[in-house]
């Protein structure tokens, strides 16, 4: 972490909302594109502590946040 700051990958989902799975900062973009190749039947725990299936996931993309996301 550089200054306090994360590097996430945000998914967006079919439900519109947004959760986070944490990424290294050296590997962000290896991690990004396994995620791109990942298998549908493998679900993906968030940061939020929420399962998601990746058939519900609509768009992943890298982000920094100031603060880690957490548990809702």
């Amino acid at each position: 972490m550089v200054g306090g700051m994360g590097t996430f990958i945000e998914l967006r989902l079919t439900t519109g909302e947004k959760r986070h799975v944490e990424t290294g900062e050296s590997n962000a973009q290896t991690e990004i594109d396994r995620w791109a190749q990942r298998e549908k039947t493998s679900w993906i725990e968030t940061v939020e502590g929420i399962w998601v299936n990746p058939e519900h996931i609509l768009e992943a993309r890298l982000v920094e946040l100031p603060n880690p996301p957490g548990p809702e």
